[in-house]
């Protein structure tokens, strides 16, 4: 699966090619397949409650849901768009299948976001249903009544409002046999729309066509013969890796183990430990946090074959370091973007000189510079792919889809990276102005915007630095309003009154004279950082007020 070729004339590298996929396969038939194949085998565990669902009680509740959505007169038509606000939950997944069954689309989102953050989520894609986490239930209420927006929403746990418990789509149908899952054009059919957020600002909608997501979930991950398949995930499915977690573990017949309380590293090492997980998703920050906990140094590993990392580019060291403690496995440092599928680029069998390895069968890779000059064997320039799993757009951005391609169909990743010698990738640094802290993108202009809406505020410059553990962490620096006092205190409680804890300002937050500009007004946030880290050095971090020029 893990192979790269390199066509010198043409400049291009390649991965494996696959097979096409049949164009009107449906995601669902795809699954529901899997589910009959391995009906008395355990699909799911709920490490928190013990609770686990077998392949065929998945399959049950996946008919029954579908059906009676039906029954309520939901799901009759293919472009109905199913909100997914929820974390993990015993019963997502049947939830999930029934939607493709039926041709819709699901949208995932985070149920820990506050109101401001869900009013920009359904401003532009508006769900005729949410699936919703009880907790969450009020807060999305308010910002479908801010937006006028009205959606049938069925809750898990439970009942609120106008809420109908989730429970209620399991009852008993007269008919148990299999759904035939609607007629798709895979290719073309939107199956579903993950956020990302990006220079763009908030709330892009990534599309996910039916072909996108078989691709994506049957050849991104292989499993030895004699695995056992069992995979541990702590994300939750708002994230494509959770998602893409879900449906390929389904493909291939893995156990999947989920959890539903707060993630510790102690946890997550016994949780290892007692259900003998095979394989954990993970993010680097997730791995130092393992790496540097007591409790590692007893955890038997011994079962762990394979841990995957993404989110961000992973520090050589802190992957050496994981991979001497698994004496039967290893870390398997990866690469890749929720456009292109999830996994573009891995390094397999075993973590060596850092690189981000081989393509995944199915893509293709050059590498440009800034003129879009295709350039050849250890020359960094942006990284640039064409992938059988790729996005089929941004959802009612067209103009943004287009400039997101070049003229040969290859995506601009926004990544600076190169190949060597033997065809490894190696990602150097990134092109845009977006950085991920704690597994979440961070748009800085998001942040900006937020917080210019204080009066108190004249200016503001949201960018990234890195904290003592190399994590890279989110910091503002502010222009006060003539008159103003703010604070810093104040400062953080305005973004934490709009966001969830992912756009905390972790870095700090400092307050200037002025922030540096481009002569059209906008900020030089490379510049204002080298101003930031220059004056640091100087005071040795002994002060919180900083200055700087204005260019332009």
């Amino acid at each position: 699966m893990w192979a790269t070729t390199f066509e010198k004339e043409k400049k291009i590298w390649k991965g494996n090619d696959l097979p096409t996929c049949e164009r009107n396969l449906s995601i669902a038939t795809v699954l529901l397949k899997s589910l009959n194949s391995e009906s008395k085998k355990i699909a799911q565990i709920n490490a928190t409650t013990g609770y686990s669902l077998t392949f065929d009680e998945i399959r049950i509740r996946t008919n029954r849901a579908a059906r009676n959505l039906q029954k309520r007169g939901i799901g009759l038509a293919t472009e109905e768009i199913f909100g997914i606000v929820a974390r993990s939950h015993d019963h997502l997944a049947p939830v999930i299948f029934a939607s493709f069954s039926l041709g819709c689309t699901i949208y995932t989102i985070d149920s820990l976001f506050k109101k401001f953050e869900f009013v920009q989520k359904f401003q532009k894609i508006k769900p005729n249903v949410i699936f919703c986490d009880i907790n969450a239930y009020d807060t999305v209420v308010a910002a479908l009544a801010e937006l006028n927006h009205q959606a049938k929403i069925f809750t898990f746990d439970g009942e609120r409002g106008g809420s109908v418990n989730v429970d209620h789509l399991f009852e008993k149908v007269d008919d148990d046999a299999d759904i035939i899952p609607v007629s798709v054009d895979a290719v073309n059919h939107l199956a579903a729309i993950v956020c990302s957020s990006g220079t763009t600002g908030p709330a892009k909608g990534i599309c996910m066509s039916h072909s996108m997501l078989i691709n994506a979930a049957t050849f991104t991950y292989g499993w030895e013969p004699q695995s056992k398949r069992i995979w541990l995930n702590t994300y939750s499915i708002y994230w494509f890796r959770s998602l893409l977690s879900l449906i390929a573990g389904t493909i291939h017949c893995a156990t999947r183990v989920i959890i539903t309380e707060k993630f510790t590293p102690q946890r997550i090492l016994e949780i290892i430990e007692i259900f003998h997980v095979s394989r954990l998703s993970a993010s680097p920050y997730m791995l130092k946090e393992l790496i540097h906990c007591d409790a590692i140094k007893t955890a038997n590993l011994s079962s762990v074959e394979n841990i995957f990392l993404g989110a961000y580019k992973l520090p050589y060291e802190i992957g050496k370091m994981m991979d001497d403690l698994l004496p039967n496995g290893s870390v398997n440092n990866r690469y890749g973007l929720t456009e292109l599928g999830g996994t573009v680029a891995i390094e397999v069998p075993k973590f060596s000189k850092g690189s981000v390895g081989k393509l995944k069968s199915g893509n293709v890779a050059k590498i440009v510079d800034e003129n879009g000059k295709k350039l050849g064997v250890n020359e960094r320039g942006e990284i640039c792919i064409k992938s059988m799993s790729m996005l089929s757009g941004y959802y009612q951005e067209e103009a943004l889809t287009k400039e997101s391609f070049d003229e040969e169909g290859f995506f601009f990743t926004g990544d600076i990276g190169y190949f060597d010698d033997e065809c490894d990738l190696f990602i150097v640094d990134r092109k845009k102005e977006t950085f991920e802290y704690n597994s979440y993108v961070i748009s800085p202009s998001e942040v900006e915007g937020v917080l210019l809406q204080s009066p108190q505020i004249a200016e503001v410059c949201v960018f990234s630095v890195f904290n003592q553990r190399g994590e890279e962490v989110p910091t503002a620096a502010v222009v006060r309003a003539a008159n103003s006092d703010i604070t810093a205190d104040e400062i953080v409680q305005l973004i934490a009154d709009y966001f969830y804890d992912r756009n905390k300002l972790a870095g700090g937050i400092y307050f200037v004279d002025s922030i540096p500009k481009t002569p059209s007004g906008k900020n030089l946030r490379r510049k204002m950082k080298e101003i930031f880290l220059d004056q640091i050095a100087t005071h040795h971090r002994t002060s919180t007020s900083i200055s700087s020029t204005t260019e332009g």
